[in-house]
């Protein structure tokens, strides 16, 4: 009782509100970000399937991961307030949060296979390699986003 006590209150402090609210601008920016971080996932994983095994067609159950992948990857970034504008304006918690929120998702998708009893029909390799991938594909998002980011905070940033 008390571990869930203790998880309860770690949480509630992740989904507080930001004190400054977001722009236009920014909620813009968050929700193409959300759409990109799924894109970046799944094509990871493509082109990590591609890499290691060298077929043409994609098997359902690796499309199905992809997929799973992406939607709980976004799902737990919401949760960790990945996408909140005090956070995306912190480049070091986002980092963070990502990584986390990834990781997480990882090991969700290790328990359904195992649960499913599908893990055998999914590459180890391929598996790793798309993890890693995928980590550096959010990551270099997080990065790409910070220059419009300094732009929204600084307006007169890099005008001439």
């Amino acid at each position: 009782m008390l571990c869930l006590f203790r998880a309860t209150r770690y949480f509630s402090g992740m989904v507080r509100r930001s004190a400054r609210p977001a722009t236009e601008a920014e909620g813009l920016l968050a929700a193409a970000l959300r759409l990109a971080d799924f894109l970046a996932i799944a094509a990871a994983g493509l082109a990590c399937y591609a890499l290691r095994e060298k077929l043409g067609e994609l098997p359902s159950s690796y499309l199905v991961a992809l997929l799973l992948g992406g939607l709980i990857a976004i799902n737990l970034m919401q949760f960790a307030g990945v996408y909140r504008p005090d956070i995306l304006r912190r480049p070091i918690r986002e980092v963070a949060r990502t990584a986390g929120a990834w990781a997480a998702t990882l090991f969700i998708l290790i328990a359904l296979a195992a649960l499913s009893k599908t893990s055998a029909n999914y590459s180890r390799i391929w598996f790793v390699l798309w993890a890693f991938s995928a980590l550096g594909g959010l990551l270099l998002l997080r990065a790409a986003a910070s220059v419009p980011l300094a732009r929204l905070r600084h307006p007169g940033l890099g005008a001439q």
